[in-house]
């Protein structure tokens, strides 16, 4: 009816309905009158004629009919263009927008795609469009794109999904979900739709979880403990290999059982039935059960059951079928056990494992600590205070955890009145009612262990005493004699024992001296002395020597003891120390003289360089003021030599050339060594640089050239050698503190009587001299000591008779072999650029030459003649103050504090210290020279002009 309506509504139709109508009305019409006019027309007649218009209009009805029918699928067709014409749009935008890849295929070829294909293989758009899809599948997968091929579509596949690998642009892979449908509605399109899912990181967590369910069960079956493994219900669904062994029962047998229907003991279940339904409510059940296995046997196993988080349940089961046994035994023998408890002299006592306290003990036990059973009973050890180191018995409890028992542990332990003694423990660990416990033994050791303590001390104090211990019977022959006898005679034991102390007879002493000795310790008193032996190899010593007679229980002598001491090094370091006071008072002598002296040739240079910087060449008296310049310069390298032969000078490491150094002191050695003795000078060529202070290696030649010298009598030959050498790791292992590289040599040898093999090892020990008393020993202590220093090592060569070779190595320096200017002096002083310069100097005389001479350097100079003008004048200028130069020695306040309350005043001024003082003076006045800015009087214009741009360059913290 609705089609009806819808069609007749429309006009064309309503007017063939009403024709139709009308036609069908004038048939009936002309029937009716044909019927009632002509009455004569026959029957036959009429009725063909009515057929033949009922034909007639039947077909006229089928055709409006049809033509209805006609029109209604045309309207319904352009009704459904129209719908599709307005879904189009937002169907493009959800394939081209969906957050998961889409791509359609028509034969072999992608015709369309969206931007999260792209996104996820990393090609462009125009890479993969019009393309064959076999582009996107890896070689891995290449017979997934050979059966999508071979398919009348992409969709016939499965018309559903499979899993595949993708190659990205890049070369990495990805698991996919590839899912694939007919595109359009008619499936004789040949398009296929798809979509992708990226499966990989899901691909990477299952393979990681196959790993970590294959690594769990190799734990588990690898498992010292027996594991069983079931679920909520009690069924096994794992057991590991440690309890098939354990019941001799194979895998598939338990798996699938329920926990309970395992082989348990009658008796066992019995006594203590399995209640899963506690592990069910989450409770941890520990049991001791015992199993009857397939071959009648019977195991002991110790069970601990718990349901875990993820609704399974663990059995963990542990073998104690020795430990049942032994209880078993133990509970056997019960009756000889208490026998043997009761009647052991030593102390017995049980305790529980877990706090200590007493269960048992023995008379044994009350007999060495004092407390009986109605003191000890349900105490601890702890709350008996009985372990005099709570630590003992947290290492007796570590031993039985991990050895399973403990012997002889010595340890204190305190008695009931307060008393310590020593106990040897041993003890085992038992089971007493299924409850840990501790069986202990204990020996008291107190005396012995007091008497060997005592003994050992003894023998102790005798063996390491640094005094000689030798005793003898009462004839007088050696029965023992202590490490300090031995190392110092040079014997050993074996070679004195039986034998009379007289075979070390030096043959300084007459027969009265030794009578009067044995008379005094035959008659029971005590002698003491001094006398000199003669040590296995000849050598003398003096001993200090205590002699005691010891007695018997009769009174009568039957040993004698000698306390001896070796004052030989002592009675040598009595007369060095003399010789170093008088060095030192020398020392003294020339710093003061130093101090007044330099400051008198500060005055003489610094004056004489400026009279030549006002004249000319030509002046009649410039040569004339050169030649004060010199002496000047002169006299204050004597000085400085004078300082370094007292070892007053201050340390000032400089770049130089050796064989430069080396020709400028060869007159001087000349004058020390003497005329008889020819010194002989050998350059090497090529040399490198070395950095260290000039006058260090002026002292380490003094005193070779000296040691040399004395060690040749009468005529003979000091040769100085150099020469350039490359240090090997073989070398530096034969000799440490050497480093491998590049290095200078420099040797003085001699021929002269050579030194003993067995002192060659000590000539460098401070003190230690083959001169007697004529020599010091710190020549060559000295000469080690600075090239040690210096990073350096000194070596030496020699034979009785046949001389000395001394080789000192001193590193190269990286500069190589020439002098550049940061290291060699300018010819022209620095000048400054108007810095302001706070001057300070209590010598009137100095203090104006500074001034001069820094007002000729271009600075602006302040002058204080006291601390107290300089902080006046630090506090006029303030911050404007460049650098303050100081004497370090003034009357108020010395240089350092001066420098301090300056800083305060102005906090960005550097500071330089200068003094005529020597290093070790000026370090009583709190000025560590290491540490500062340091000018050594006298000083000529150059030098100054260089310290004061170094200073003023450098940073301000680094003043």
């Amino acid at each position: 009816m609705h089609m009806f309506r819808s069609v007749v509504s429309h006009r064309s139709m309503r007017m063939a309905a009403l024709f139709c109508l009308l036609f069908s009305a004038s048939i009936l019409l002309c029937l009716v009158f044909a019927d009632s006019a002509s009455p004569a027309v026959s029957e036959g007649t009429w009725q063909e004629t009515l057929n033949g218009f009922t034909i007639v209009g039947v077909a006229l009805v089928a055709a409006m009919i049809a033509s209805l029918m006609t029109r209604h699928r045309l309207l319904r067709k352009r009704r459904y263009a129209t719908s599709r014409s307005e879904q189009i749009p937002l169907l493009d935008a959800i394939f081209y927008q969906a957050p998961i890849a889409i791509g359609i295929v028509k034969g072999e070829i992608l015709v369309e795609l969206n931007q999260e294909l792209c996104t996820l293989t990393g090609f462009a758009r125009d890479e993969l469009l019009k393309k064959p899809y076999r582009k996107l599948f890896a070689n891995s997968d290449e017979g997934v794109a050979n059966e999508l091929s071979n398919t009348d579509s992409f969709a016939m596949l499965s018309n559903g999904t499979c899993e595949c690998v993708w190659q990205c642009k890049d070369g990495r892979r990805l698991n996919v979900l590839l899912s694939a449908r007919e595109y359009g509605e008619e499936s004789s399109s040949g398009a296929t739709s798809f979509f992708v899912h990226d499966v990989t990181s899901a691909k990477t967590v299952e393979q990681q979880l196959r790993a970590n369910e294959a690594y769990y069960h190799t734990m588990i079956d690898l498992a010292v403990d027996g594991i069983l493994i079931g679920d909520q219900e009690g069924q096994i669904i794992e057991a590991n290999h440690r309890i098939c062994t354990m019941l001799l029962m194979e895998r598939e047998a338990l798996v699938g059982k329920h926990i309970t229907r395992i082989p348990f003991a009658a008796q066992s279940l019995k006594e203590n039935p399995f209640r899963f339904d506690l592990v069910q409510q989450g409770k941890t059940i520990l049991s001791e059960r015992a199993f009857e296995r397939p071959d009648g046997s019977v195991i002991f196993l110790e069970m601990r059951s718990k349901m875990m988080p993820d609704g399974t349940y663990q059995s963990i089961c542990r073998d104690i079928t020795l430990r049942k046994q032994t209880e078993q035994a133990l509970r056997e023998s019960d009756e000889k056990f208490t026998l043997a408890f009761a009647a052991s002299p030593d102390s017995i006592n049980i305790n529980r494992m877990e706090d200590g306290m007493y269960v048992a003990i023995n008379q044994g036990f009350s007999d060495l600590t004092g407390y009986s059973w109605d003191t000890v009973q349900g105490k601890t050890s702890a709350e008996l205070n009985i372990w005099h180191d709570p630590a003992d018995r947290e290492r007796l409890l570590a031993e039985l955890q991990t050895k399973g028992y403990c012997n002889n542990l010595e340890a204190i332990f305190r008695k009931k009145d307060g008393s310590l003694g020593t106990g040897l423990l041993s003890a085992r660990p038992i089971q007493l009612n299924n409850v840990p416990h501790i069986l202990s033994i204990t020996r008291d050791i107190t005396e012995k262990k007091q008497a060997a303590a005592d003994l050992e001390r003894l023998k102790v104090a005798i063996e390491q005493v640094a005094e000689m211990v030798v005793i003898t019977d009462a004839q007088g022959r050696i029965h023992y004699a202590n490490p300090a006898f031995t190392e110092t005679a040079g014997y050993s034991f074996d070679e004195v024992y039986l034998r009379n102390p007289r075979m070390l007879k030096s043959g300084k002493h007459d027969a009265t001296f030794y009578a009067a000795l044995w008379k005094t310790i035959a008659s029971g008193r005590t002698w003491s002395g001094k006398m000199v032996n003669r040590k296995k190899n000849g050598e003398l010593y003096t001993i200090e020597s205590t002699i005691s007679p010891v007695f018997d229980q009769h009174g009568a002598i039957v040993n004698y003891v000698a306390i001896k001491r070796d004052i030989t090094d002592q009675l040598r370091l009595e007369a060095q120390y003399h010789q170093a006071q008088k060095m030192e008072s020398i020392g003294r002598l020339t710093g003061g003289v130093a101090h007044d002296f330099n400051n008198m040739l500060a005055v003489i240079i610094g004056y004489a360089e400026m009279a030549l910087v006002k004249i000319s060449a030509e002046h009649s008296g410039y040569a004339d003021i050169e030649r004060i310049l010199e002496a000047a310069h002169r006299s204050a390298d004597i000085v400085q030599q004078l300082l370094a032969f007292a070892r007053k000078q201050a340390i000032t490491p400089k770049v130089i050339q050796l064989n430069h150094l080396v020709d400028g002191i060869l007159n001087m050695l000349r004058r020390l060594i003497g005329e008889a003795i020819d010194l002989r000078w050998n350059p090497g060529t090529e040399l490198p640089l070395i950095r260290i202070d000039p006058v260090q290696v002026d002292q380490v030649l003094a005193n070779l050239c000296i040691n040399a010298r004395d060690a040749i009598h009468g005529n003979g030959t000091i040769e100085l050698r150099t020469s350039f050498v490359v240090l090997q790791e073989d070398f530096c292992r034969k000799h440490p503190g050497a480093q491998p590289g590049p290095h200078v040599v420099l040797q003085v040898i001699d021929n002269g009587c050579g030194i003993k093999q067995d002192q060659l090892d000590k000539i460098f020990d401070p003190f230690f001299t083959t001169k007697g008393q004529q020599g010091t020993g710190l020549g060559l202590a000295t000469v080690y000591g600075i090239v040690i220093e210096n990073n350096g090592i000194v070596t030496v060569d020699s034979l009785p008779g046949s001389g000395a070779t001394f080789s000192v190595y001193l590193p190269a320096h990286d500069q190589g072999y020439a002098l550049d200017g940061s290291v060699q002096n300018c010819e022209q002083p620095l000048l400054g650029t108007g810095e302001i310069i706070l001057l300070v100097e209590d010598d009137p005389g100095i203090l104006e030459l500074c001034r001069s001479m820094l007002t000729s350097l271009g600075y602006t100079v302040s002058t204080a003649s006291s601390p107290s003008q300089a902080l006046e004048e630090a506090m006029l200028h303030q911050e404007d103050i460049d650098l303050l130069l100081t004497d370090v020695i003034m009357p108020e306040m010395n240089g350092t504090q001066l420098a301090q309350e300056i800083v305060k005043i102005c906090p960005v001024a550097r500071l330089l210290f200068m003094s005529g003082y020597t290093d070790d003076i000026l370090g009583q006045h709190g000025v560590p020279y290491e540490e500062i800015h340091f000018l050594q009087k006298p000083f000529d214009l150059k030098t100054l002009s260089e310290k004061v741009r170094e200073v003023l360059d450098a940073p301000v913290d680094a003043r």
